[in-house]
């Protein structure tokens, strides 16, 4: 795992997230990161992969929290 993933977890941990939410979390940022592959994260990427999330059928409710998650990851801890 690296620096910012650790330092993510622990953020989680310290607010309280329960186990299942922080491997939730943790899953849907690394899958983010893995579809970035390194280039700029922009808004516009952000909607890139939301629209291919519901491209792929994945409910509201799951790309929601994806987005929760990669806010969180971004915003919340300040990566």
């Amino acid at each position: 795992m690296n620096e910012h993933l650790a330092t993510f977890v622990g953020y989680l941990t310290d607010k309280e997230k329960s186990k299942s939410t922080i491997e939730s979390y943790t899953r849907y940022v690394k899958k983010f990161l893995k579809y970035v592959d390194g280039n700029e994260i922009t808004k516009e990427l952000v909607i890139q992969y939301r629209e291919l999330l519901e491209r792929e059928g994945s409910a509201y409710s799951t790309i929601n929290l994806i987005l929760i998650s990669i806010n969180c990851y971004f915003f919340d801890i300040r990566i």
